[in-house]
């Protein structure tokens, strides 16, 4: 998109239903949220600094100890997006170890990967 097109998005593209379903009680229950804990929300407003550019090396060190990652990227995220995770899976120490096609009837050219 244009950066003109791009400025009329809204900052949370998935605004109410990810806070929705996720404080939900039964959701909040099984996912042993205490009550203490407060609503939710999307967009925070919080004034926020990226803490690593990418997790290259974080994932190097769980591959070294053979532990499986699953990497999960929504076509709509702006932070860890479809794109950035292509780019990172050529990374020579990542198999791919499962691949699921997405439904075609909502989304197009995007898959599912697990890497270990």
């Amino acid at each position: 998109k244009s950066p003109k097109q791009a400025a009329t998005l809204p900052l949370c593209a998935q605004d109410g239903n990810t806070e929705t379903y996720l404080n939900r009680q039964d959701v909040r229950t099984a996912l042993h949220i205490p009550s203490t804990v407060p609503h939710w929300t999307d967009c925070a407003n919080i004034n926020y600094d990226s803490q690593y550019d990418n997790m290259i090396t974080q994932f190097q060190t769980l591959l070294q100890k053979k532990v499986q990652i699953l990497v999960y990227n929504g076509d709509v995220d702006s932070v860890c997006n479809i794109i950035m995770n292509a780019s990172s899976k050529s990374c020579p120490q990542y198999h791919v170890v499962y691949q699921q096609e997405v439904d075609q009837s909502h989304v197009s050219q995007h898959r599912a990967y697990a890497f270990r």
